[in-house]
């Protein structure tokens, strides 16, 4: 069945979309591959983009993650020429872009069998000194933030 896959490349990676997608071009599989600035769409039958996955993730294991797209590459109805605009999704996109560092961490830090951290539990404020702090906090109580 064919797919589609979203590669995205963690900005602290030393592998770049470009080192990407020529590692997938080189193994000749029937695959669509575009280069994108957070990575790699591939498009192809299931078992060949899980061998091209394979591959890239044994660059940096870590570094790469992989998720399923709705879309095919060059679907009109999400193509920003087309529509003018940002596609949908991508304010999305940006959010996880900016998390791979963090957790390359953890999947690093699980592997190395760091003890997890205990959770912090918050403390309730009481409503009254809440509302102190807040009345502190802002230009004699205007609602106005002194920052």
């Amino acid at each position: 069945m064919e797919k589609t896959y979203v590669v995205m490349i963690s900005p602290d990676s030393p592998v770049t979309p470009s080192d990407a997608s020529k590692r997938v071009l080189m193994m000749k599989l029937d695959l669509s591959v575009k280069e994108t600035c957070f990575g790699l769409i591939i498009e192809g039958e299931e078992d060949l983009l899980n061998e091209a996955v394979e591959e890239l993730k044994r660059i940096d294991r870590y570094g790469i993650y992989v998720k399923e797209r709705g879309f095919k590459i060059y679907d009109n109805r999400i193509c920003r020429l087309v529509r003018k605009k940002r596609r949908p999704g991508f304010h999305q996109f940006e959010r996880e872009y900016a998390t791979l560092p963090y957790i390359r961490y953890g999947l690093s830090a699980y592997e190395k069998g760091m003890e997890m951290p205990e959770k912090i539990k918050p403390r309730k404020i009481p409503a009254q000194k809440l509302k102190k702090l807040i009345k502190e906090m802002t230009y004699e109580g205007d609602g106005v933030s002194p920052n």
